[in-house]
């Protein structure tokens, strides 16, 4: 069986986020504990042989209490010193990133947040006490020049399918000329084919490799009740399906030529 990826990808960064219950600390406005942290750290630098993900960085300075580091992350685990994709955890934070090296769901980054998903479940001293508040699914994509942009109001009809923000007329009448023109919005609703959980669409204007860029930001996240591994792997299958449906549904044909498309094996 093909499936079709994009040889000139827009892609800058992938991620799979989840976060947990904490104990808030009424003195400490968005602070928190979480009791099983260090606990879960140690297990999971243990472990490392068993996931591959041998090599450790500290992100943040240990004399930094942890109840102002809530949601953060502190740790990285790679593969090998500066490679991707790598996993992150933080007191009520655990993620896995990829970037470029992104060539699909199946047969790259889904293997991978399932092992660091599977990872951080059996590393937990107590799992059952491992309460999901939040569950994201984000992309980050920068189409540039070599992605055919100049400004983000020819590009927005031309290339992405995303429509004008204000009026054609009212531009011609203020704007100065198109390249002037920036952008910054962000537009979020719920979703109809994953229950409980809702799209956030960011829409701005950006830099990749010191170029100008239309960044796109499209994340699909979730508040619901998940138990285990297998419950959180089966919401991260469901978003990636919606997700991808979503961002094709943004191309124009013409865009999708300048992204190279090409059909590959599943693997």
């Amino acid at each position: 069986m093909k499936r079709e990826i994009f040889q000139n990808a827009p892609l800058i960064e992938m991620i799979a986020e989840v976060r947990w219950r904490l104990t808030p600390i009424a003195s400490i406005p968005n602070g928190g504990i979480d009791p099983f942290y260090d606990i879960l750290k140690q297990s999971l630098i243990k472990n490392t042989s068993n996931f591959g993900y041998p090599v450790i960085q500290e992100i943040v300075p240990p004399e930094i209490p942890r109840e102002l580091l809530a949601g953060t992350a502190t740790t990285q685990f790679r593969k090998k010193a500066g490679a991707w994709p790598l996993f992150q955890l933080g007191p009520g934070l655990f993620t896995v990133n990829i970037t470029e090296n992104y060539t699909g769901w199946t047969g790259c980054f889904r293997e991978e947040v399932s092992l660091g998903i599977k990872s951080l479940y059996e590393a937990h001293p107590a799992p059952k006490m491992l309460q999901i508040t939040s569950i994201k699914l984000i992309a980050i994509d920068a189409f540039s020049a070599e992605h055919g942009f100049r400004n983000y109001l020819e590009y927005s009809e031309g290339f992405l399918d995303l429509g004008r923000v204000l009026p054609k007329n009212f531009v011609n009448q203020y704007a100065i000329e198109d390249e002037s023109f920036e952008v910054n919005s962000e537009t979020k609703f719920q979703l109809k084919d994953l229950k409980d959980s809702i799209a956030r669409v960011n829409i701005s204007s950006g830099k990749k490799n010191n170029e100008r860029a239309l960044i796109l930001q499209t994340a699909i996240e979730s508040n619901k009740k998940l138990d285990t591994a297998e419950t959180v792997m089966n919401w991260f299958d469901e978003a990636h399906l919606v997700h991808r449906s979503m961002f094709r549904s943004f191309l124009t044909e013409q865009l999708k030529q300048a992204l190279d498309p090409v059909e590959v094996d599943n693997e």
